[in-house]
């Protein structure tokens, strides 16, 4: 075994090295990321078929139970009827004139009222055999003609249990509708009668109507009753499947239109029914599939495109590695025959690259042994000057913006000696407000950070300008701790120091105040001014600027760029909201959602 490692090491080793990478990209990288890629991509795709078969399912179970609920109406109509005692004695009595049944219609409104409020049901039919009843299409006589139907016979048969018809309505035009069919006996026995409640259409239609495969529900007689694709309504199964062998219920794969599709056929039994109904369903494989094949050919474009930029970049490595190689390789040879004048130029830091470093050294450090003392020196002196400028540079390197607080520290401290207090007390404000603005990155900080910024910001004016300004800083205590992006206030305090003192002509010095409270579930910051105000022309042209688009200065802070970071951070209802009447002052306010100020979202 230590042999035949031996053996395929040194066999290994012989392979040039451009051969090597090749091979070890294949063996680490093209066979695993195959085998990988493509195991993925075929469970995507069981996943997606499974997915696409059990919405399927969750189609035909919603179906049924829609269908259910429908005929479900008609089913307590008739239980109701059947034990009516006003309809039994309207239907028992022999009636001596037609007077006396007209009151006796007048006075039975129920079949009516439940037309009327049912919506699943179309119309309401009695046929009875008692011969003084004459038809309002409501009550019909049971004529020969009538008790020789099929349906009529079965209800006979049926002793009172439902059946369901796909029938005639004489009272629409002989149109036909699912009914249900049931005998209706009272306890006197004295006459036959059969009720017919048909079904509303629009009802039934409403549940396939939102199902995107083709469906129909047919009765026992393969009739179809409702249909979500229209051309199949008045047709049989034998018309709509005429080579297709149906199950009662399951799932089968055939052929339509050239076409493969899935055929998924349930049964729908409603309560105290001798037949039914069945729902069925039809979808394409394609359709099933493509989703998943879609899964397949994402895979196999990302796999490919992998492989292939891997193998272009190894295949590119390996130039590199073996025409660097190759150049080493001659200049070792020409070094060998005793060449010296010789020296590599090969970029990179890698090994291959400290290799010719450490040959161009090696030649230079032959010839420095031949050449004359003085270019030794020479050489060494060149030496030491790189080694200081480097160090120079590693000198200059280490200044940072700490240099620039200590060296405001010292200027604050020396005016604080010499009894300067006031200068003192503004360099430290202005140290503290650059401190503050160079370790802002970007990330959110609490309120109460960025009002000391505030507070730092307006002692510096209040310098500059003495009686000219003074401020008011309300903060509710229990906002202070909320987070918010920085820079957003002081922006907006220094819009109107700025803009407040210029305009402002009068003795009496320009008022900032700067409100931030928690309300409604929000902070709620407001910026006013008591400046000259904004002219209605002129407060429209900023409101404009403010939604107009943003330009490509990252680190501009201003109006537009303070709504746009609010925008883009808590959406369009937290922008800059601004108000302002000229010569009475401008107020600038906005808020943040408080669940959106917490740490998690910096994050």
């Amino acid at each position: 075994m230590k042999q035949l490692y031996k053996t395929l090491r040194r066999k290994f080793n012989n392979i040039k090295l451009r051969n090597k990478l090749i091979i070890s990209f294949i063996v680490v990288v093209f066979l695993p990321v195959t085998f990988v890629g493509v195991f993925l991509t075929n469970e995507l795709r069981q996943i997606a078929l499974k997915d696409a078969m059990k919405q399927t399912e969750e189609a035909m179970d919603r179906i049924q139970k829609n269908t259910l609920e429908i005929l479900k109406v008609p089913i307590d109509v008739s239980r109701n009827l059947l034990v009516d005692e006003r309809l039994k004695n309207i239907l028992s009595t022999d009636y001596q004139s037609r007077y006396q049944l007209v009151v006796a219609y007048q006075n039975y409104p129920d079949i009516e009222r439940y037309i009327s409020y049912s919506n699943e049901i179309e119309n309401i039919r009695m046929y009875t055999q008692n011969e003084t009843i004459i038809s309002n299409w409501e009550f019909f006589p049971a004529t020969k003609e009538i008790i020789s139907q099929p349906w009529y016979q079965e209800a006979m048969r049926n002793r009172g249990i439902i059946s369901w018809h796909y029938l005639p309505d004489e009272t629409k035009r002989n149109e036909k509708f699912l009914s249900l069919v049931r005998l209706i006996e009272f306890n006197n026995y004295k006459y036959t009668n059969v009720l017919v409640i048909t079904v509303s259409k629009e009802q039934l239609h409403s549940v396939l109507s939102s199902e995107s495969q083709q469906t129909v529900i047919v009765d026992d007689n393969d009739q179809v009753v409702a249909s979500n694709v229209p051309s199949w309504s008045t047709l049989t199964l034998d018309e709509i499947f005429p080579h297709v062998d149906l199950p009662e219920y399951g799932t089968i794969e055939t052929r339509m239109d050239d076409e493969l599709v899935r055929i998924t056929v349930e049964p729908i039994r409603p309560e105290a029914s001798v037949n039914g109904l069945r729902v069925i369903s039809v979808y394409s494989v394609g359709d099933i599939v493509a989703g998943a094949n879609r899964f397949i050919r994402l895979g196999l474009t990302i796999i490919v495109a992998s492989v292939l930029f891997s193998f272009v970049l190894i295949y590119w490595v390996s130039l590199l590695l073996t025409k660097r190689l190759m150049t080493l390789r001659q200049q070792i040879g020409r070094a060998a025959i005793g060449d010296l004048d010789t020296m590599l130029d090969i970029d990179g830091n890698d090994e291959i690259g400290q290799l010719s470093r450490q040959y161009n050294f090696m030649i230079r450090s032959i010839k420095e042994l031949i050449e004359e003392v003085k270019r030794t020196n020479r050489q060494k002196e060149q030496l030491e000057l790189k080694q200081q400028e480097i160090k120079l540079k590693m000198l200059a390197s280490q200044i940072n913006p700490h240099f620039l607080f200590n060296a405001l520290e010292s200027i604050r401290m020396q005016a604080h000696i010499k009894g300067q207090k006031e200068i003192a007390g503004v360099v430290k404000m202005l140290g503290r407000l650059m401190r503050k603005s160079l370790e802002t990155q970007g990330n959110h900080i609490p309120l109460k950070d960025e009002i000391d910024m505030v507070r730092s910001y307006l002692e510096i004016q209040i310098f500059r300008h003495r009686d000219r300004l003074v401020y008011e800083l309300t903060v509710d205590p229990e906002a202070e701790k909320q987070l918010m992006p920085p820079l957003i206030i002081q922006p907006l305090v220094e819009n109107a120091v700025v803009h407040g003192i210029e305009g402002k002509e009068s003795d009496k010095p320009l008022q900032v105040k700067v409100l931030a409270v928690l309300k409604d579930g929000k902070l709620v910051v407001e910026v006013r001014d008591d400046g000259i105000g904004i002219s209605e022309e002129r407060l429209q042209e900023i409101m404009h600027s403010l939604y107009a688009p943003e330009d490509d200065e990252s680190h501009r802070i201003g109006l537009s760029n303070v709504h746009h970071r609010l925008q883009m951070l808590y959406g369009k209802e937290s922008g800059l909201e601004i108000e302002s009447r000229e010569g009475e002052g401008t107020i600038v306010r906005f808020s943040i959602p408080l669940a959106r100020t917490q740490p998690m979202i910096q994050a």
